[in-house]
């Protein structure tokens, strides 16, 4: 399914390239026979928190993305601030993550807020999905784990510069609110605070 040569069920929407990428794969799956498809359940991923130490509330903060995209970051320094307002708030900042550079992120984080509990490189994806559902609000860059937020159902606050477009691939939830910038590197992180009581601290 799709615009490989050959494909057994073609997508000949025109409009395919200005569609949301969730929209149009559930165009692709119409055009193959199966109807009926709604955004992502998550209901299956129930990660105790208590495994990891957490108890009381908890809000995840993902300040990574893809490496070879680092035009839709906002910088760490930025996330710093947000973690320490959480824990002002009785809310433990969570960071999660995978690999050695955003190991760094975590350690520049728990410098300017040292309660903040870092789970880089220790969940799976499965695990992270678990986790934002029990999770009172979750910010992060445009990238996976935040999909993953808003199909859960978390509060989420998603952050969006230049470098990708909302309209074509924002995650979707009940609860996912989207901050989009000219400029990440200009965002204050007065800005991003002052947006999260939207999402009911």
């Amino acid at each position: 399914s799709g615009i490989a040569r050959g494909a057994s069920f073609p997508h000949d929407n025109p409009a395919r390239n200005f569609m949301h990428t969730i929209d149009r794969q559930i165009e692709q799956l119409l055009k193959a026979g199966v109807g009926d498809v709604g955004l992502a359940d998550l209901g299956f991923a129930n990660t105790d928190p208590m495994r990891f130490g957490i108890d009381g509330r908890f809000g995840i903060i993902a300040p990574g993305g893809a490496a070879h995209r680092p035009e839709k970051r906002w910088p760490v320094r930025g996330y710093a601030e947000v973690a320490k307002y959480l824990s002002r708030y009785g809310i433990l900042p969570i960071i999660i993550g995978h690999g050695s550079e955003e190991m760094n992120l975590a350690e520049i984080i728990r410098q300017t807020a040292p309660d903040a509990l870092s789970l880089v490189n220790k969940t799976s994806v499965l695990e992270i999905a678990g986790l934002m559902r029990h999770a009172t609000v979750a910010v992060g860059n445009d990238s996976g784990p935040m999909h993953l937020a808003a199909a859960a159902g978390t509060h989420t606050l998603v952050l969006f510069g230049p470098g990708s477009d909302p309209a074509l691939c924002e995650p979707k939830g009940r609860n996912c609110f989207i901050m989009q910038v000219d400029s990440l590197d200009q965002l204050p992180a007065d800005r991003v605070i002052a947006a999260l009581p939207i999402c009911e601290l």
